[in-house]
């Protein structure tokens, strides 16, 4: 018997969404290479080959971030942030250049069908009212004068931690180890762990000391600006990176 044919997927991206793509992946540097190659970088050792080896890098993203569009036929739609999760995947299920990216493609599908199905919609409606539903009543439970500060500060809805949660933290930590660590706990946890992990990084010790020092000023306007400036960077803090990303997991955990 002759094995089945492959069905042909003629689905294509429209040319905004291509160039989309393709700027993103352009400020994706952190975690496209690998970690002997980021050392090369970082030492200036073979700069001309980092260069050209990131560059080769970048255009196996976009081809593997627009496969897995194409895959979909139009029920994934991409959006910013993606490009770092694509990244994440390809740089774990890619040993080498000369392996094929259908392991890539066919796990990263997956879990844009279950993690993160709401975030591939064409909007993020249902994602920001789960937020709404979630984020702030779970603060209110476990730390309720952080709960006070931040509603006093007129930052009346989480969206601060969107970019943790479409990106799982990968467009906030540059430490790509670190991002892998938390890609893993996720990924074995249920689809909303990441939505624990965001209220554990808001509460843990010494971001709740960076939260509640800030003094609240007499104009609403800026106490909003400050408030909201202070959490959306407290993954990228000086304080937060030497915080043990294995604490946060375990808060997270306990939360759930």
């Amino acid at each position: 018997m002759f094995p089945p044919k492959k069905e042909k997927n003629n689905f294509c991206l429209s040319r905004a969404e291509d160039d989309q793509v393709w700027r993103d992946v352009i400020r994706t540097p952190n975690h496209i290479l690998q970690c002997a190659e980021m050392i090369q970088s970082n030492d200036g050792i073979l700069e001309e080959n980092v260069g050209t080896i990131l560059n080769h890098k970048r255009n196996r993203l976009k081809e593997f971030i627009c496969r897995i569009l194409k895959k979909s036929k139009g029920k994934f739609h991409y959006y910013q942030g993606f490009n770092d999760v694509a990244s994440i995947f390809l740089n774990v299920l890619q040993e080498n250049d000369d392996d094929t990216m259908d392991l890539a493609v066919n796990v990263l599908f997956h879990i844009c069908n279950s993690h993160l199905h709401d975030s591939m919609k064409a909007d993020f409606i249902s994602l920001r009212n789960a937020m709404k539903l979630t984020i702030y009543p779970l603060i209110q439970v476990f730390d309720s004068t952080i709960h006070t500060k931040i509603l006093k500060c007129s930052v009346d809805e989480p969206f601060f931690a969107l970019s943790w949660i479409i990106t799982w933290f990968a467009h906030d930590l540059k430490d790509t180890c670190v991002v892998k660590q938390i890609y893993d706990a996720i990924l074995a946890s249920h689809p909303l762990f990441v939505i624990y992990l965001s209220v554990a990084m808001v509460l843990h010790p010494q971001n709740r000391r960076i939260l509640l020092s800030y003094s609240i000023k007499s104009e609403k306007d800026e106490n909003f600006a400050n408030m909201y400036n202070l959490l959306s960077s407290l993954p990228s803090c000086k304080r937060a990176i030497s915080i043990p990303v294995q604490d946060l997991i375990n808060s997270a955990i306990m939360y759930m």
